[in-house]
């Protein structure tokens, strides 16, 4: 058995970012350990709560702005 996997294993784990074998090993280590089970707990429901923020609004296009500035400094 693997011991506890760094936060950023987990993160990945939660992110599905790991292989199939590296997924396998946490999951077998999450089933032994609530711990671990716990972290795990709260990071999705930190995705989750981060997916339900607004999308943040496109940033304004200033190339224009900038393009007249230029033309009428020279």
């Amino acid at each position: 058995m693997m011991g506890h996997p760094s936060e950023r294993t987990l993160n990945d784990h939660v992110d599905g970012l790991l292989s199939a074998a590296e997924g396998r090993r946490v999951e077998a280590h999450l089933a032994g350990c609530a711990r671990c089970r716990a972290e795990e707990a709260a990071l999705h429901a930190l995705v989750g709560r981060l997916g339900s923020l607004p999308a943040p609004a496109a940033p304004r296009d200033l190339r224009p702005e900038i393009a007249a500035r230029v033309a009428s400094s020279g």
